[in-house]
């Protein structure tokens, strides 16, 4: 009965990506659930089932393996499946709504003229914070712009990682509307926000950021995008070849600041880094059941943590902290782990993880596409960025989520309304 279920499940999400990308390519959020088949629900019926142990015993590291068998771990994934058929649905609808098509509101967009003055602004704001994180030193530059992550670094403050994150992207964003550059000067710019995000340690902002400037820039050009199966089946495999390649980069430089020569494959394999983590989504899915049982549900926690994620903690020090780090407490992890969409889904709402699932493809669709008509569709980057957030969404959550968009709209948003006139 589990495999006739797994087997709906991953077809029925294939079909959904497949349709909801190509009839409207901004509605990546229909990929989330060929990606929660894909590397959450399989992986972890192999593991449950004996299957593939040394290959995937990386991403189940965090629950005890003798539970692998038992009732509770089945039952948990017949829930995480219908958690999914339930987001699949909503999906599946959203595709075929005039009223939720991305791609008919950018089709209205008209041309722009930029106020200079706030971009100087943003520039000279970006300038100062990234002397403030580099201490003043080159070779505290040579840190920020490098693949590599240290813990030591000042980015754990929201208000500081943003401006460094989000304004580079922000004024790449006005530039790249009002002035449709040429090859070579978008070239440039494309490479100096690269440069950037890889200094951030993070495969996820990165990634993101690539899907949110290829669609933005097929918007800005009037390309007409058509995704067939074959090209979506070729993106989502560079995805998983630059997610393999950024993680070996990352820890090999990471370690070579450190003065270590590592060979980032002795630490884990290709098929760890591509389903380990993912399939850890599922173990961590066990450990939430298990906090929720003894604690309770925390009812819309994440949306609320989402939503206050930019108050510095300064002026509000018990602000709520991200679920992933209650439940690293809890479980006694070394690492935070990655609850997934569904895991945190479940750590807010229990069991009516099944009606929220359904409900969130049809508001974060609803909002993205709202921001297309603030102002005049001045904000319509917005609605793209949230589009692309889809890999933060799936990995790290509803908090994660909703921080990201949240942290997008403050520092690019403003921007966009002060600098963008519509002529």
């Amino acid at each position: 009965m589990e495999i006739l279920l797994v087997i709906l499940v991953f077809f029925f999400s294939i079909l959904v990506g497949a349709r909801g990308v190509a009839r409207d390519h901004y509605n990546m959020i229909a990929m989330i659930p060929f990606l929660t088949a894909a590397w959450g629900i399989v992986p972890a019926y192999l593991y449950i089932n004996g299957f593939h142990e040394d290959f995937l015993g990386y991403g189940f590291q965090n629950i005890d393996i003798s539970r692998r068998d038992n009732y509770e771990a089945r039952m948990a994934l017949v829930k995480l499946c219908f958690i999914c058929l339930c987001f699949s649905m909503s999906a599946f609808l959203v595709t075929y709504s005039r009223n939720l098509n991305l791609r008919n509101s950018v089709a209205d967009l008209g041309g722009y003229k930029v106020n200079l003055f706030p971009v100087f602004v943003a520039v000279f704001i970006w300038l100062a914070n990234l002397a403030y994180v580099s201490e003043f030193s080159p070779s505290g530059l040579v840190r920020i712009f490098s693949p590599a992550y240290f813990e030591d670094r000042k980015f754990s403050n929201y208000i500081v990682r943003g401006i460094h994150v989000y304004l580079p992207i922000a004024i790449a964003t006005v530039f790249l509307i009002a002035k449709r550059p040429a090859r070579t000067p978008y070239i440039l710019i494309s490479a100096l926000v690269f440069l950037v995000l890889v200094g951030t340690g993070q495969r996820r902002e990165l990634i993101v950021w690539l899907f949110y400037w290829a669609l933005l820039s097929s918007t800005v050009y009037g390309k007409t995008v058509n995704i067939s199966i074959v090209k979506a089946s070729f993106i989502s495999m560079s995805i998983l070849v630059l997610f393999v390649i950024l993680w070996a980069i990352r820890v090999y430089v990471t370690n070579l600041f450190r003065g270590e020569v590592v060979d980032p494959f002795s630490i884990r394999s290709p098929g760890q880094v591509l389903f380990g983590s993912a399939a850890s989504g599922f173990s961590t899915f066990l450990i939430v059941m298990d906090y929720t049982d003894q604690f309770g549900v925390q009812w819309f926690y994440s949306i609320i943590q989402g939503l206050v994620s930019p108050i510095p903690r300064f002026m509000w020090e018990g602000k709520p902290v991200a679920a992933d780090g209650i439940i690293q407490l809890y479980s006694g992890m070394r690492a935070s782990p990655s609850l997934f969409w569904f895991g945190d889904l479940y750590f807010s709402f229990g069991a009516l993880s099944y009606f929220f699932a359904f409900l969130s493809p049809f508001t974060i669709s609803f909002l993205a596409k709202s921001s297309m008509s603030v102002r005049s569709g001045t904000l319509f980057p917005v609605g793209i960025w949230m589009s692309s957030g889809f890999i933060t969404l799936f990995k790290n959550g509803i908090g994660t989520y909703l921080a990201s968009s949240l942290m997008f709209f403050i520092f690019c948003g403003t921007l966009f309304l002060f600098s963008l006139r519509k002529v």
